[in-house]
């Protein structure tokens, strides 16, 4: 190969590679990326899909560096990045946007590729999905620590607990939100309470998953699905049923509200037909429009009002 030719290949694949944001879909792309184009105070989101409306994982910071590649779709084809004009290239950006998958501190998920470029990592150590819970194992002192320490799963849901729980400390400094940590010392006691269970992993997956999915809605890190309202007696209620948390998770409230409460969570478990919610003092089942309800020790009746799903 002629040394000209050889040096014009070379810089289209580094130019491909640069442009990140650009790059075509089918190119594997650098080891890791730094954050671009990120304002100061803002922050990229990890997310659990390649989308914008996808759970958030978490986040990183517009210096955020050793972000590592685990492989992207999307973008353009390099075909589209060679002849088309800048202008058609933008829009077939916006009909089939570049979504990159991440590590990035322990989390695992999607960024938008917009808003990678190619970075290096000089870290003596990057923190591999693989490796332990946020916290010191070394300081383990119950069963149930000592288990996550074991166990990759645990240690992941860990990881994820860790993030969801800073992201919620964020609203409290920057939108006045309630401050979680009274609630998350009571949640830790009782995951380290799941060794009386007849189950003990099984238990700890189920403690994580829950207050995970009670963090990311109560703290506004999810977009909000639109409500389906129900009339339950005299009684309004008002179910809003959020499918990206894991596992599924409705929130009832009552307006007036009922034993002194107006609002509750359930999450999603096995039934035979229809859907079925369970939470702590509350249950709900759902099967085409209408829906049976516990609450505390009231039982109830409850059918969908026509129109009732807001736009």
């Amino acid at each position: 190969m002629e040394p000209g030719k050889m040096h014009y290949q070379l810089l289209i694949v580094a130019l491909l590679v640069l442009l990140s944001g650009n790059a075509v879909a089918e190119a594997d792309g650098p080891d890791y990326y730094q954050v671009r184009d990120v304002s100061n105070g803002d922050t990229l989101n990890i997310r659990a899909e390649p989308h914008s409306d996808a759970t958030r994982l978490g986040e990183i910071r517009p210096d955020g560096v050793c972000i590592r590649n685990l492989g992207c779709q999307g973008g353009l084809t390099f075909q589209e990045f060679t002849t088309l004009s800048k202008a058609l290239q933008e829009q077939r950006l916006k009909e089939n946007p570049r979504w990159c998958k991440v590590e990035y501190q322990g989390i695992v998920g999607w960024v938008a590729g917009r808003y990678l470029a190619e970075g290096r990592c000089t870290q003596g150590k990057v923190q591999s999905h693989e490796e332990g819970p946020s916290f010191d194992c070394a300081k383990a002192g119950w069963s149930v620590e000592e288990l996550i320490c074991k166990d990759a799963e645990l240690a992941a849901l860990d990881r994820q607990m860790a993030a969801v729980y800073a992201a919620a400390l964020k609203r409290v400094t920057e939108d006045n939100y309630e401050d979680p940590a009274p609630v998350q010392r009571g949640w830790i006691k009782g995951r380290n309470d799941c060794w009386k269970s007849d189950d003990l992993r099984a238990c700890i997956v189920s403690s994580y998953k829950y207050r995970i999915a009670e963090l990311q809605i109560q703290y506004g890190q999810l977009v909000v699905p639109s409500p389906v309202f129900y009339t339950c007696g005299k009684t309004a209620l008002t179910a809003v049923f959020y499918q990206q948390t894991d596992p599924q998770t409705v929130v009832l409230t009552f307006i007036p509200a009922l034993t002194g409460v107006d609002q509750m969570l359930a999450y999603h478990s096995q039934s035979g037909s229809g859907a079925r919610y369970e939470g702590r003092n509350v249950s709900f089942w759902e099967h085409h429009g209408e829906a049976k309800l516990t609450w505390f020790d009231q039982e109830m009746s409850c059918k969908v009002r026509e129109n009732s799903v807001s736009e």
